[in-house]
């Protein structure tokens, strides 16, 4: 019996089953998006760092895949600066440039849409609106 496990949810294995003695088992570890593959282990001795492992059966196998978080796939996320004024507003919000500014409610349902330097909210109820300025997104609360 070939039974590979990971030590913890950053991946996950296959290759676990039956095996005729004498034949050989491949396992596989796959790695979740912002983890890496580290190396398989076996009774806590490391027997290879690449993530699919081939050995010959001579005995019930318990192998586990080690995973880590990935540095390198972690991205800075910065947030978009999008300057519109006045926020909040009891009517037309003005962006810094010519802009394709499109409102949408809390739903989703896109309101207005139109190209230039402001919008007009005075038809709406107050409340907060989502704005997507040249594809940006910010809020802005209509009081």
């Amino acid at each position: 019996m070939v039974n590979p496990t990971a030590n913890n949810e950053y991946g996950f294995t296959t290759g676990n089953g039956l095996y005729e003695e004498n034949t050989e088992a491949t396992v596989t570890a796959t790695a979740k998006k912002g983890y890496k593959f580290v190396n398989w282990t076996k009774d806590g001795e490391e027997v290879s760092t690449e993530s699919s492992y081939s050995f010959e059966v001579n005995e019930d196998v318990e192998l586990v895949a080690n995973f880590e978080i990935d540095d390198n796939a972690i991205e800075t996320i910065k947030a978009p600066v999008v300057n519109i004024y006045p926020n909040p507003t009891t009517g037309i919000v003005y962006t810094a440039t010519e802009s394709n500014i499109k409102v949408y409610d809390l739903q989703g349902a896109l309101l207005q849409e139109k190209t230039g330097n402001n919008v007009d909210l005075s038809a709406y109820p107050q409340g907060m609106y989502l704005l997507q300025v040249n594809g940006e997104w910010t809020k802005v609360i209509k009081n």
